[in-house]
């Protein structure tokens, strides 16, 4: 995959460069606002254990255990630099890709298995680290909703979890992906060739002792 370097000319007021903590993959959204993106919280122990296995636990998630996400279509994320560090995970055979910066352990997003369902679920840190984080707040808008609430750490509850949830989730996902699948765009994904449909880095899918390892620490993490 081809990459190319990122200049001024490729910020524009609703575009946004993000890039990992130690900056050598970088990529560009474009059209970022909250009409084309689905900001939500997830709190299931899948990825609480991808922050667990990156070591990234303490600065993804929440004090409740929850990752912040911005599920984007595949066509408005351009990888400008790096993608040979871009490498993946699956806790499962049947689990979501979970892509991140091998080089500094940056996660980066999740995606479905194949490039058939046009969707990126960016994680905040790999947003943050290119753009002030206000900025992209701004862009982001409020949350739409909250994933797997049950789990959830701490005795608190989760804000909005009795306004919005899964349903909601779901519709504002299907508006974002329907277009890119009657227009084509969702055969430009980042993540996946476009010509063999592969992933553009083969994923490692962790045994079963590697699950069982994580959920442990997720589970003395809510102690």
């Amino acid at each position: 995959m081809g990459q190319q370097e990122i200049g001024a000319t490729d910020m524009t007021d609703d575009h946004y460069r993000v890039q990992c903590d130690c900056g050598l993959v970088t990529a560009v959204v474009g059209d970022l606002r909250p009409a084309t993106c689905n900001h939500v919280k997830c709190y299931c122990k899948d990825c609480q254990a991808f922050a667990h296995f990156l070591g990234r636990n303490t600065d993804v998630l929440d004090e409740q255990g929850g990752t912040d996400i911005a599920q984007i279509s595949a066509g408005r994320l351009t990888f400008r630099a790096g993608t040979d560090k871009v490498a993946g995970m699956r806790m499962s055979e049947s689990g979501l890709m979970r892509w991140y910066a091998s080089c500094c352990r940056t996660p980066i997003a999740n995606t479905a298995a194949s490039a058939k369902l046009p969707f990126i679920g960016l994680i905040a840190p790999f947003m943050t680290n290119g753009e002030d984080e206000g900025r992209v707040d701004a862009a982001l808008g409020p949350f739409r909703g909250y994933g797997f609430v049950h789990g959830a750490k701490g005795d608190r509850a989760v804000p909005g979890r009795k306004h919005e949830g899964f349903l909601a989730i779901a519709l504002q996902l299907a508006r974002i992906m329907i277009p890119a699948l009657l227009t084509g765009a969702a055969r430009k994904h980042p993540f996946f060739d476009a010509d063999s449909g592969a992933p553009i880095s083969e994923p490692t899918v962790l045994s079963e002792a590697e699950r069982v390892a994580l959920r442990e620490k997720v589970d003395a993490d809510r102690l």
